[in-house]
């Protein structure tokens, strides 16, 4: 759990619990899409406990082309929950996800379903 700032356990488990990401995503370029993408991921309550603690360390595929985005996600989950700044940049993890996924190279609109389905794929290949 975040040493500070929202805390994802009670996500869900109160019927008027809204709990929500200290900042938001800096734009970049027409990338809408993947911030909006990244939101929705970063308030999956398991995946994002998951990231923000230690274990994902552990399991880190460090043969798998995919360890370095799922260390990039789990960077950018934790500023988002810790907070602190007034948006993030998601820069690093935009040259992670355009650096195997050609098609989502450049800073044009794409569809937030597929790049769902690479974040989703891309991170689980990068665990063991």
């Amino acid at each position: 759990a975040p040493e500070h700032g929202a805390s994802l356990d009670s996500l869900g488990s109160k019927q008027n619990s809204n709990p929500r990401a200290l900042v938001g995503l800096t734009n970049l370029g027409n990338t809408c899409f993947m911030n909006s993408c990244l939101q929705c991921l970063s308030h999956t309550a398991p995946l994002s406990s998951y990231f923000m603690g230690e274990n994902w360390k552990k399991e880190i595929n460090t043969s798998s082309k995919s360890a370095q985005l799922a260390k990039d996600y789990a960077s950018l989950c934790t500023d988002l929950w810790q907070g602190g700044k007034g948006s993030i940049n998601p820069t690093s993890l935009k040259l992670q996800i355009s650096k195997w996924a050609k098609q989502f190279s450049g800073y044009n609109q794409h569809d937030s379903q597929e790049l769902l389905r690479f974040l989703i794929d891309g991170m689980q290949e990068g665990l063991l």
